[in-house]
């Protein structure tokens, strides 16, 4: 007797007498019969996914479940805390979470209660407008003014004020009446931390109105020699006179 191919069912040769046709007919269908039942037992029933996109996926040994689609723009994340272990996500909207905006204005501006809980801070001043003419914008931490220095490491056309060790930072240089193309930017990647001195850099451009000549772009390291402690404020404030105008933000980076 001759067997088929996939599934090894009897079968009569072609040159076979065959005495009892009905026997042989019964023999093969009981043989397909209960092929098809175990592999239907085994397969997974379509009727488990309800809409476009769904997912079937295991839960545990022989084991399955539907997981529905997510919303547009989500994306699959494993999570073991989950009944499928998957779970759709959504993007974040950045790595950056704003924690305090403003104008600068007045003598000076301050930024208190700033949290320990980023891996970064970054302080974005722009469109400064001093009182008095080709000044300075300083910045200070923690209002720490002696003791604790800042030193620079300048490069570009201009040296910074303070040179290499000061009591303020010379964050940025610029006219007065507004100039609008005046802008910093300060990047502290260490800021809370109380066992090492804090790093920094910051890029920044600025107008002398004067000579009206870009000063800058220039781009400087820093350091805060005040190991023990974290940074939980910064002072803005021009180096002579007052803030008639700008803006400034602070934001966290993970």
């Amino acid at each position: 007797m001759a067997t088929t191919t996939n599934y090894s069912w009897t079968t009569p040769d072609d040159t076979d007498l065959v005495k009892d046709g009905a026997a042989a007919i019964r023999t093969l269908g009981s043989s397909i019969d209960t092929t098809v039942f175990a592999n239907a037992g085994n397969a997974i029933n379509k009727t488990i996914v309800d809409q476009k996109a769904d997912l079937i996926v295991g839960t545990a040994a022989d084991t399955v479940a539907r997981l529905a689609v997510g919303t547009n723009g989500q994306y699959l994340a494993a999570n073991s805390a989950t009944a499928t272990g998957l779970e759709w996500q959504t993007v974040s909207a950045g790595g950056m979470t704003s924690i305090a905006s403003g104008t600068l204005s007045g003598a000076s501006v301050s930024i208190t209660s700033i949290p320990g809980t980023y891996n970064e801070i970054w302080l974005y001043v722009n469109a400064v407008d001093l009182s008095d003419d080709d000044t300075w914008t300083y910045v200070q931490f923690n209002s720490v003014t002696s003791g604790s220095k800042y030193f620079e490491w300048a490069s570009g056309t201009a040296t910074a004020t303070g040179g290499g060790n000061a009591d303020s930072l010379g964050l940025i240089r610029a006219s007065d009446n507004a100039v609008t193309t005046s802008s910093a930017l300060l990047r502290l990647v260490n800021y809370n931390t109380t066992n090492s001195h804090k790093l920094g850099q910051s890029i920044s451009v600025g107008i002398d109105k004067t000579t009206t000549t870009t000063l800058l772009p220039n781009s400087m390291n820093h350091l805060f020699n005040s190991p023990s402690a974290a940074i939980t404020s910064i002072q803005i404030f021009p180096q002579a006179g007052t803030f008639q105008g700008g803006t400034y933000a602070l934001y966290g980076v993970k």
